[in-house]
């Protein structure tokens, strides 16, 4: 994702990696388990930041 030369190779390199089967549970706890760990907690930062500022609008239904 992006034009970013470095990241670019970094997500080569480690792709071409996982493609070795000795390497990948290697690679699954070294680099993608932490980046999946930060992810999530970006997420839930994210979304705890939403809901502390969410509003519940209900209508009221006036009687006949």
């Amino acid at each position: 994702m992006g034009r970013n030369r470095r990241h670019a190779e970094l997500a080569a390199a480690v792709d071409a990696m996982l493609q070795t089967p000795s390497r990948r549970d290697s690679l699954e706890r070294a680099i993608i388990a932490p980046l999946t760990l930060r992810l999530e907690e970006k997420r839930l930062r994210r979304s705890r930041k939403a809901a502390a500022t969410k509003v519940e609008f209900f209508t009221m239904v006036r009687g006949s």
